[in-house]
């Protein structure tokens, strides 16, 4: 089990939140060229956690 040091209880709230709220304001707020961005960012967030033992473990699941 991975230690996030946040409650268990902020999983689900941080989940809802970005299913609607912030989906809503990207949608309402975002230009496509920084959604480009935004993702290619994110990408390579997610290259980088992939390559720490917390991504290593993630990976097993």
């Amino acid at each position: 089990m991975l230690d996030r040091n946040v409650p268990a209880t902020m999983g689900p709230h941080i989940e809802m939140v970005f299913n609607s709220d912030v989906i809503q304001v990207f949608q309402t707020h975002t230009t496509f060229h920084e959604m480009i961005k935004l993702r290619e960012v994110c990408q390579y967030m997610r290259d980088v956690i992939d390559k720490t033992e917390y991504g290593k473990q993630l990976n097993m699941k």
